[in-house]
């Protein structure tokens, strides 16, 4: 049973890093569509929430996974999807002051 128990944890963590990754992908379209003047402010304030939100529940599964490796895994791939939206968010502040 605990090796049940840990696999379904596992498919928990790991859909939500997806949906995560889904999320911060489709912000940083929004953001990208916003700069080039073809996406409202309420999509992107929108799509930014969805994001963070998806963020915000995937951190507590990753965090509850017993194996180490797979937490580490897990933790980098979301981190690589959370660095490209920042760049995004940067690029946005950047490219209003030009």
């Amino acid at each position: 049973m605990p090796t049940a128990i840990q696999h379904a944890a596992d498919e928990r963590a790991s859909a939500a890093v997806r949906v995560a990754v889904k999320e911060l992908d489709g912000a940083i379209k929004q953001l990208r569509n916003a700069v080039q003047g073809g996406t409202s402010n309420p999509d992107v304030e929108a799509a930014l929430r969805r994001a963070m939100d998806a963020v915000e529940q995937a951190k507590p599964l990753i965090d509850a996974l017993p194996d180490s490796k797979k937490k580490f895994g897990l933790l980098m791939f979301l981190q690589e999807h959370l660095e490209r939206f920042q760049e995004a968010t940067n690029g946005l502040g950047t490219s209003s002051q030009s």
